[in-house]
């Protein structure tokens, strides 16, 4: 009989689980995908991935790449309004805007002569992914930013 708060006590401790180790790089404000459909013959589909984010701390960000729907593409930074590149250096409390393009192969042309554009790479992700997005980059204490919360715009149609 001594031994049932015991017992008790040790079930209730164990069937904690673990805390998932939290980005301390970055607070994610927004993620939202676009799907754009080209108007023209051969245009590709495009699923754009936009991802507002909050530096938690001073430091120099190198984008690498992200992965979404089973496919991997550049991850870029936009700097302002016309500029983007995958490096910049992030002070505490900056929002900072990423961004990245899946798209599907196309073909352009007719006949004999095709040319075929290649989409995204089809990749796996680096670490398990069930769902969402992930990103990988350099200079900070992680290397990865997994994101399952994306709101979905309404489609662009091209004429």
């Amino acid at each position: 009989m001594k031994y049932i708060p015991l017992l008790l006590l040790s079930l209730l401790v164990l069937s904690f689980e673990c805390v998932k180790d939290k980005n301390r790089d970055f607070k994610v404000l927004k993620t939202e995908k676009q799907v754009i459909y080209g108007g023209l013959p051969g245009s590709p589909v495009v699923a754009h991935y936009s991802i507002q984010v909050k530096a938690r701390r001073d430091f120099q960000i190198e984008l690498d790449s992200g992965w979404a729907d089973g496919k991997i593409d550049q991850l870029f930074v936009s700097i302002d309004s016309f500029h983007s590149d995958t490096k910049a250096e992030l002070k505490k409390g900056e929002i900072v805007n990423l961004y990245f393009d899946i798209k599907t192969e196309s073909e352009i042309g007719g006949g004999d002569y095709q040319y075929k554009v290649p989409g995204s790479l089809d990749a796996k992700p680096p670490i398990e992914l069930k769902k969402g997005i992930l990103i990988r980059y350099s200079g900070g204490k992680h290397k990865y930013l997994t994101i399952n919360d994306i709101s979905i715009l309404e489609p662009i149609f091209g004429q």
